[in-house]
């Protein structure tokens, strides 16, 4: 961590789950491709419900097409609950701001900063316990 600013809550919510859950990089296809899993639909159902090809939706889902910001928004209604927007956005390179009011106190990332493999270990039971068994 450097200087006096603290990372907000979704940044920590998001390293707890990408600690817990991801693999160590975060694509758009990678998340469409859980997003799609969990919400038990096919490529060819995501390209009818955001009214495009199906060939586009494979591409993205490979990481070979860019995502515009009208495509990020189509991807969010037709996989509403199972497509996290911050982590999409995070995945696409978009930079989400994030309200002071979210932010962290410093002790507290200063600790979590200086956790040994066992106290990390405990980050991802902390955080279901507070954030819900879905961390939402």
């Amino acid at each position: 961590m450097h200087g006096t600013s603290t990372p907000s809550v979704h940044a920590v919510q998001d390293f707890v789950f990408n600690l817990c859950a991801m693999p160590l990089k975060t694509t758009p296809g990678r998340l469409i491709k859980a997003a799609l899993v969990a919400a038990e639909m096919n490529q060819s159902e995501l390209a009818r419900l955001m009214e495009t090809d199906p060939s586009l939706v494979s591409r993205y889902v490979r990481d070979e097409a860019g995502i515009e910001p009208s495509t990020y928004d189509a991807l969010l209604r037709a996989l509403p609950g199972h497509l996290s927007a911050a982590e999409l956005a995070a995945a696409i390179g978009y930079r989400v701001p994030v309200s002071t009011e979210d932010r962290l106190p410093t002790g507290f990332v200063n600790t979590l900063a200086k956790l040994d493999d066992e106290g990390r270990g405990l980050i991802p039971r902390l955080a279901q316990k507070l954030l819900g068994p879905q961390g939402e």
